[in-house]
């Protein structure tokens, strides 16, 4: 009995270890590609409550109003990163199409959408 908590942690690291390996390259990547094109303006939880998303009115990705504009539109959402945002001349959100593929901005997209579930969970 007193090696039980060793094993018990061994089988949990072996468990930790069994699904890091099998995280597709994808699971990998969207994180990446989050944290260095969105996260300085949208954050990391998507709320824009960044020093840089404040400053540049950045939207609140978990919003409501953002939810229910892109629910069941992906494509839309792909779009809006890979051409980015351009109002009155001015460029809000500069285009990723030159920086991500197209699998990528996809993977973002769901991303995207996941904010708002997890927003709903708490």
């Amino acid at each position: 009995m007193k090696y039980l908590p060793i094993i018990i942690c061994a089988l949990a690291l072996c468990l930790g270890e069994a699904y890091a390996a099998e995280q597709t390259d994808t699971d990998k990547k969207v994180p990446v590609a989050w944290g260095k094109n969105c996260a300085p303006c949208h954050g990391g939880n998507g709320k824009a409550t960044t020093t840089i998303g404040r400053k540049m009115k950045a939207a609140d990705l978990t919003s409501e109003k953002i939810q229910k504009k892109y629910k069941d539109k992906p494509e839309e959402i792909v779009k809006l990163i890979s051409e980015g945002l351009i109002k009155d001349k001015k460029v809000i959100m500069k285009p990723l199409k030159d920086k991500l593929e197209e699998e990528d901005m996809k993977e973002l997209a769901k991303y995207l959408q996941e904010l708002g579930k997890k927003k709903d969970e708490k």
